[in-house]
């Protein structure tokens, strides 16, 4: 079910020196919401800022309350940044399709890109509570831009960490790490990737996963308009033809996809 409400906001944290916590009390999309799934947010009700802006649903902190992470990108999340308890938002959510949790006898490698860590938090606490074995593959520019590196570690999971400066784990790029490690389980049908982060890095891991032949899924980073299937603005090529990411997705298979 869709809900489309003015929810109230309960923080809205600084994490690190353009990303944020924000928490929202809406028992309606706690109670209702899956891993990979988004909310659609209307940042003011004003012409310059008409559309309404995506975001992950990054975790549920209980019953009531639902968390996005966001990173201050330009007018409207600079504006989101100022809200402050107390303040209300107009939303609507749970949208999307979310990531498919069926094999769980499978070893899931989770895998983030800088901001993309936000639906996959979600994830990972879902994984956690089917008692499923997860490993994690982060990467950033540097140790600072780590987002919910200490909330993972807290989770006592296994945790590949990879900075392009090589201020925190390897020093290299999230794609090469698992690159080799996919290479060193070669073809194995014990392990499946779910991955989210820029559309570069997803390709690379698309790649690397039909070479191998281990099933992959993608939460894609699209700009949505409409956020319901109407607009057709955020529409990827697939073997099946073109689909939205608002509706189709987020969340595609990465042997689905047709890269350009």
């Amino acid at each position: 079910m869709i809900f489309q409400k003015s929810f109230k906001i309960i923080s809205n944290n600084k994490i690190t020196d353009n990303c944020y916590r924000l928490e929202i009390f809406s028992p309606e999309i706690a109670k209702t919401a899956e891993p990979g799934q988004f909310v659609h947010i209307r940042i003011e009700d004003t012409y310059r800022l008409f559309l309404r802006r995506p975001f992950a649903v990054c975790r549920l902190k209980n019953e009531e309350v639902f968390e996005i992470l966001y990173k201050v990108r330009g007018l409207g999340t600079r504006i989101l940044s100022s809200k402050k308890r107390g303040d209300r938002l107009d939303i609507i959510g749970p949208l999307g399709k979310g990531f498919e949790i069926r094999d769980i006898d499978k070893e899931a490698l989770v895998v983030a890109g800088g901001i993309g860590i936000a639906p996959l938090f979600f994830l990972i606490n879902r994984l956690k509570e089917q008692n499923r074995k997860i490993t994690t593959f982060i990467g950033a520019s540097c140790k600072g831009n780590l987002l919910l590196y200490e909330d993972i570690k807290r989770l006592n999971i296994k945790s590949i960490i990879a900075t392009e400066d090589g201020s925190l784990g390897r020093k290299a790029r999230v794609t090469e790490v698992l690159t080799e490690f996919l290479e060193g389980i070669g073809s194995n049908s014990d392990y499946e990737v779910f991955a989210s982060g820029p559309k570069e890095m997803l390709k690379v891991i698309a790649k690397s996963c039909q070479r191998l032949d281990i099933p992959a899924q993608l939460s894609l980073d699209e700009i949505i308009a409409c956020g319901v299937g109407v607009c057709l603005g955020c529409s990827v090529k697939t073997k099946q033809g073109y689909k939205l990411v608002c509706k189709d997705g987020p969340v595609f298979r990465a042997d689905d996809l047709l890269w350009d």
